[in-house]
């Protein structure tokens, strides 16, 4: 992607249109390898942004490259994001980042859903212990009914819980424990920690580089 950009004089439609070629590419091959199922499984692929985009009480599915999900939306959406427009709900695309970025990290993480305390983007695991992770695209990421219910019960031995947004490092008590919000950006920071198998650098306050 890199070489389309420079090579087309910093050029995003280049590197949009090269990603978009590669997608027609990932559908020709499941014609190849998925036999009678392939219409099918081109439609599930065809729709992972409009999945991310809503709630989804049977799957949860992400591509292993952000940038790529990004060629699959409409144009006018990949350039609000370019341009931070406040406007259009990223809440997907969040999610797909962090979903990638766990992955790298080696982390393994969980999608939580019930019908009556809500849905819960991650949870990450490390060791006996979970945690909790929030993705907020927009202004109110400190309502997050879900995560408060599920902080509530003791018996989850839960201890606190991360929401990733676009806010800045603090901390607020809900249901008796911390719920610590981090900007996007500090990701590595927790991926890092539980690729450890360890919550510990980040019980206490956020993570920092050492």
């Amino acid at each position: 992607m890199s070489c389309a950009y420079l090579d087309n004089g910093f050029n995003l439609g280049a590197v949009r249109q090269t990603q978009k070629n590669l997608v027609a590419l990932y559908r020709e091959d499941m014609v190849k390898h998925a036999d009678d199922r392939a219409l099918q499984v081109k439609a599930i692929y065809d729709s992972i942004p409009a999945q991310l985009d809503k709630e989804n009480r049977r799957f949860k599915l992400y591509l292993s490259d952000v940038g790529m999900l990004m060629s699959q939306y409409k144009t006018d959406v990949a350039l609000a994001a370019l341009a931070g427009e406040l406007k259009v709900n990223f809440g997907g695309i969040y999610e797909n980042v962090v979903a990638q970025e766990l992955a790298t990290w080696g982390v393994p993480f969980h999608y939580y859903h019930h019908t009556k305390l809500g849905e819960v983007d991650f949870i990450g695991e490390a060791g006996s212990k979970v945690l909790p992770i929030g993705v907020k695209s927009g202004k109110d990421y400190r309502r997050h009914v879900a995560l408060n219910n599920l902080l509530r019960f003791d018996e989850y031995g839960i201890e606190f819980a991360y929401m990733l947004s676009e806010s800045n490092v603090s901390t607020e008590i809900r249901e008796g424990k911390p719920v610590r919000y981090l900007p996007l950006y500090m990701l590595p920071l927790v991926a890092r920690e539980l690729s450890r198998g360890s919550l510990d650098g980040i019980a206490a306050e956020p993570p920092v580089w050492e």
